[in-house]
């Protein structure tokens, strides 16, 4: 859900048709552990596991995005929850570090993934309206800890959190490019860039682009493909082709029970079986087929019929043939004043013609 809204957030797509029912659905994450005066949040309601650092974080980064953070802690006593949200922090510390959650064998507190936990805090703190500075001694004291692997990208983002940004040397900025791969993108372990890692390490370029050099030019075209590879979605179309395929073989079976094997897409052939069976229509147009179609279910099925055929020969098996074998995208010819009228036209394909169906 998080994920979603920061996407909605960057698209800037303002809905709130749902806002309240997300309000509600964060709120009953909510876990409050009476006997430790605590509070955290869990990835679900129905999770039967304990609250979590990073279930915490997401939940009050996705009521500042909704835009719903002051109400939600407007609906506490805020001086009761930033106390009890400490004490559940502060419940999670072991040693020089912070784990992500007190359940045994979690895979996550194994993969030493506690610089994140450590940002995520620090995030969490900020949301509740406190000054993290007051901090600054004490966490950083943790990143003294943290390892200069992936974890780097947290401890950059936390001392930008901590104001002490300037105490960062240029040299640990410039060395994330070695973690930048051939197509652009960054990686830690793998000879391609990750969307993960590329989105960290690029938030942490651009917080510190006062530093260093940065020339995003190579990462553009990283993000590119990434957002070619998720539009160009061959096999939805295919399976769209198979599924509306399939729905006119059937409607063709039973139009040739009801009929006999005629050719339903003549006029003449179909307007004679129709009278044969006893249904006298002047023609076969659509609104004469609709006008009588109460009367003769049959009627009903051939103007289906015509749809679904329609679909399949105007736009789901011709288009796939204009996509760009270099570019693997549609460019479809668009005429300035191609209608008497003035308006645009398009072909090869005509786009402005694709069915508001749902399907598409």
């Amino acid at each position: 859900m998080y994920w979603l809204l920061l996407l909605r957030k960057y698209l800037k797509e303002n809905r709130d048709d749902k806002k309240e029912e997300i309000y509600n659905f964060i709120k009953s994450c909510e876990v409050e552990i009476h006997d430790y005066d605590q509070l955290g949040f869990k990835s679900t309601p129905d999770q039967g596991k304990k609250p979590d650092i990073w279930s915490t974080y997401y939940a009050f980064s996705s009521l500042s995005i909704l835009g719903m953070l002051r109400e939600y802690i407007a609906s506490k006593e805020k001086d009761d929850l930033v106390r009890k949200i400490n004490n559940f922090i502060n419940n999670h510390k072991k040693g020089h570090k912070f784990l992500h959650c007190l359940e045994k064998n979690c895979k996550i507190c194994e993969n030493d993934s506690y610089a994140r936990n450590l940002y995520f805090i620090t995030e969490i703190l900020r949301f509740l309206g406190i000054d993290i500075r007051l901090y600054t001694k004490q966490f950083q004291s943790y990143l003294d800890y943290v390892k200069k692997d992936s974890s780097i990208v947290y401890k950059l983002a936390i001392s930008k959190a901590l104001d002490i940004d300037s105490e960062v040397k240029d040299k640990e900025i410039e060395n994330l490019y070695q973690f930048q791969r051939s197509d652009g993108g960054f990686s830690y372990d793998d000879t391609e860039g990750t969307i993960k890692t590329s989105f960290w390490v690029v938030y942490i370029l651009e917080l510190y682009s006062w530093k260093v050099d940065y020339n995003p030019a190579e990462i553009y075209s990283f993000v590119n493909r990434k957002i070619n590879e998720l539009l160009d979605d061959k096999e939805k179309w295919n399976l769209l082709r198979a599924e509306i395929g399939e729905k006119k073989e059937n409607l063709e079976n039973y139009l040739y029970a009801e009929l006999g094997e005629i050719n339903i897409d003549s006029h003449m052939q179909l307007k004679f079986a129709l009278n044969a069976k006893g249904i006298s229509v002047p023609n076969t147009k659509r609104e004469t087929l609709a006008a009588y179609s109460n009367h003769h279910p049959v009627l009903t099925q051939i103007m289906e019929y015509r749809k679904v055929a329609n679909l399949l020969q105007s736009y789901i098996i011709p288009i796939p043939k204009f996509v760009n074998s270099s570019t693997e995208r549609i460019h479809a010819e668009y005429n300035q004043l191609g209608a008497d009228t003035g308006r645009f036209s398009c072909q090869k394909p005509s786009l402005q013609n694709i069915p508001k169906d749902v399907i598409f």
